[in-house]
């Protein structure tokens, strides 16, 4: 005889405990996000993307203009050089190199935090 109340189960003197609503399906493993750093040593993609290509993979390049590696530009002169372009280098609007980009890779190329 069984017996079923709230959950247990009662067949041949045994107690069982059931679940009226289980699942076969596992549960979703918590997603894998990298911890944000703010001391990252490694240029945005943006750069590899829009600026390694005469300025080096690691700014070291120097190719119609200088080297950026260690640079000592002004932040203020960084960031027109950037929108507004200077010299053969084209503008690279914030949809191109948005400004998070943009000011991690000024602190990885100059050893200097945007203010």
């Amino acid at each position: 005889m069984t017996v079923r109340t709230s959950g247990l189960f009662l067949l041949a003197g045994t107690l069982f405990v059931g679940c009226s609503s289980a699942s076969t399906s596992s549960p979703s493993p918590a997603p894998t996000t990298s911890p944000t750093t703010t001391t990252s040593t490694t240029l945005s993609a943006a750069y590899a993307s829009k600026c390694s290509g005469c300025h080096g993979a690691t700014g070291t390049t120097k190719q119609g203009g200088s080297a950026l590696k260690a640079s000592t530009t002004a932040q203020a002169d960084w960031e027109s050089a950037i929108r507004q372009g200077i010299g053969s280098m084209s503008a690279f609007p914030a949809t191109d190199y948005p400004d998070t980009s943009m000011k991690a890779d000024y602190k990885v190329l100059t050893g200097k935090a945007w203010k």
